[in-house]
């Protein structure tokens, strides 16, 4: 049962250099059920906040490194918290957009999805980009003063 209700679900592929293509799902429901086991595992996010408040280059961050393991997770359960991570840094460092593209992607075409994905995605600029390696740098090792 649980088989067939995963096959349903919309996907959104993502092609990943090096990796191949992954299956994003936006379902909500699945998206709340990977928040929940990801909440289990000690790690802190709202899907929510996520979806709807990133104001700031920071919070647009914060956002897609929330997202994107959530929508990860019907579709790829192996793949942990951590290397979704890791493949989020590595797209980024290749200046690939895939899962920038993927969760903007991931959603119906509506004008009230539009409007919230609108949002998210008019944060994302050469300035996000370069704070967004710098706190990849400071949180991976500390002490690392910018150039």
């Amino acid at each position: 049962m649980e088989n067939e209700r995963i096959a349903r679900l919309p996907k959104t592929p993502v092609t990943i250099a090096g990796i191949g293509v992954l299956q994003l799902c936006g379902d909500f429901e699945s998206l709340i059920e990977a928040e929940s086991h990801f909440r289990s595992e000690g790690h802190d996010l709202n899907l929510a906040t996520a979806i709807f408040d990133a104001k700031t280059p920071s919070a647009a961050i914060s956002s897609l490194r929330q997202l994107v393991p959530c929508a990860l997770r019907a579709f790829h359960p192996e793949i942990t918290w951590e290397e979704a991570q890791a493949l989020i840094d590595r797209t980024v460092a290749r200046d690939d957009p895939a899962f920038v593209e993927g969760v903007r992607r991931m959603w119906p075409v509506n004008e009230a999805s539009q409007e919230i994905m609108g949002r998210f995605f008019e944060r994302l600029s050469p300035e996000w980009k370069e704070q967004f390696y710098w706190q990849v740098i400071a949180e991976r090792w500390p002490g690392t003063a910018r150039a």
